[in-house]
């Protein structure tokens, strides 16, 4: 008898010591996982001590755990099928949530706040002002959680039904400063999205003064 409260006691504890390491978790995978083993053992706890409560809380916690791995995996699957794999991908996409946006969705205006960072899943996506289209895989708004103002620079729109992951700024700030592989990530991120706009102004500018030279009278098109 003696030795059955001992062997139940100690149930309790590596349920409790479960729970703790599931607190300390930096992200959600991790932190889900362990909280499904310290539901199971303190399931058992509560069932041999005879702790009801326990019993019922936990039997109500473990399929929702479950429902959440299930989640992040179907999240992580879905980033893994992108062409663009990086490692900022999956640390995030554990934590955005998914949202389906019909085609014509205005996702931001330009001048709009900032308020939510999106990843493009599935479908198209219009930035109007520079008539280019996002592909799958493709971040939008990050930019503007940076700018002093954290006005948007640019209008997106849906051109077909899509599939985003989203995240607030919140968020964003509190895996920031979790995690320094999400700060250094997101600073490459944000200098090759930057490099590109260079590239792309720099184009339009040499077109136009192409056009320009082209249409003076006697002149030759610049090379």
């Amino acid at each position: 008898m003696h030795n059955d409260l001992q062997f139940i006691e100690i149930i309790g504890w590596v349920a409790a010591a479960l729970t703790l390491s599931a607190f300390a978790m930096r992200s959600m995978l991790p932190l889900r996982m362990l909280a499904v083993s310290s539901n199971i053992a303190f399931i058992t706890y509560g069932g041999l001590a005879g702790f009801y409560p326990v019993l019922v809380l936990h039997c109500i916690l473990l399929p929702f755990n479950i429902y959440r791995i299930i989640e992040i995996l179907r999240l992580t699957r879905a980033i893994n099928g992108i062409s663009r794999k990086t490692e900022l991908l999956s640390l995030l996409a554990q934590t955005m949530t998914p949202a389906h946006l019909a085609a014509g969705t205005m996702l931001f205006r330009r001048g709009d706040q900032a308020g939510k960072l999106y990843l493009l899943v599935k479908g198209r996506i219009s930035l109007i002002e520079i008539d280019t289209e996002t592909g799958e895989g493709e971040f939008l708004g990050e930019i503007g959680f940076f700018l002093p103002d954290h006005n948007r620079t640019l209008s997106a729109q849906c051109i077909t039904d899509c599939e985003v992951l989203e995240m607030t700024e919140r968020q964003l700030k509190l895996l920031y400063f979790q995690n320094p592989q999400i700060a250094f990530a997101l600073t490459q991120l944000i200098a090759s999205r930057v490099a590109e706009n260079i590239d792309r102004y720099t184009k339009l500018d040499y077109c136009e003064v192409n056009s320009a030279v082209n249409e003076a009278p006697g002149s030759k098109a610049v090379r």
